[in-house]
């Protein structure tokens, strides 16, 4: 790990720098000069052939099948230069974490993000991929899109604790990003719904903010026509009156 520094080479790949170390494995932001992209790369700290390297390939080796728009997709996973190392898409925008040290969200970007994050769990279990941990710190988030961070070094480690439930894990999230606000009583079910394991998929919760989120969006449409429709008819009023003053 030594020699993982900016400016180094690693199978091919220019390091710019080192985002982060799981404990597990290092993710270095990377340029890939074949194709002229940024990328991510995530090099477990065991030596190749060690079982948690080995726990490592193998993972990242099933999240190549997964292909859905909220989850960062990997590229590749390999052995070079002496690390096994899996090869994936560089997040973009801003990560969720950092992002909420400026204030908690509205409960409709809330709503929003937790149901894209909720879809690309969903995915990531219908793949047979193990799951990261689904907190702020692996999600990312560009414009209006959430981007799941499949890959997480710390979970190649033997876990003596049993993670929550994915559903009970997008509430979790969800509470997060709301913290300090008052949500609507709609959200705040699905929120206490989701941790008392009322739902038995991700699939649901992901249904439930959906609908949400759709209903809100509706309610917002039907208030911007019912001020248009005010505001014309106060126009066409006015209009009468100063026709009716000049005749």
């Amino acid at each position: 790990m030594r020699n993982l520094q900016p400016g180094a080479r690693l199978a091919g790949y220019r390091i710019e720098s080192i985002e982060r170390d799981d404990g597990a494995a290092s993710v270095l932001r990377a340029q890939d000069p074949v194709e002229g992209r940024t990328v991510a790369l995530y090099v477990a700290a065991e030596p190749p052939g060690a079982v948690a390297a080995v726990r490592f390939l193998e993972r990242a080796q099933r999240l190549r099948g997964v292909v859905h728009p909220h989850v960062l997709p990997v590229y590749e996973a390999r052995t070079a230069g002496g690390c096994a190392l899996a090869i994936a898409e560089a997040p973009p925008g801003r990560r969720l974490d950092l992002l909420l040290r400026d204030g908690p969200l509205t409960p409709e970007r809330a709503t929003r993000i937790a149901g894209q994050v909720a879809e690309a769990v969903q995915a990531l279990e219908g793949a047979g991929a193990e799951l990261p941990p689904v907190t702020p710190e692996r999600v990312w988030i560009s414009a209006e899109h959430a981007y799941l961070d499949p890959l997480d070094g710390r979970s190649i480690l033997a876990r003596t604790d049993r993670p929550p439930s994915s559903p009970a894990a997008v509430a979790s999230l969800l509470a997060a990003m709301l913290r300090g606000e008052e949500p609507p009583q709609p959200l705040l079910e699905i929120v206490a719904r989701a941790a008392d394991g009322a739902y038995f998929s991700v699939g649901q919760v992901a249904e439930a903010l959906r609908r949400l989120e759709t209903g809100t969006a509706d309610r917002a449409r039907r208030r911007r026509r019912a001020a248009l429709a005010v505001v014309l008819i106060a126009t066409l009023v006015l209009a009468a009156i100063i026709v009716l003053s000049i005749v």
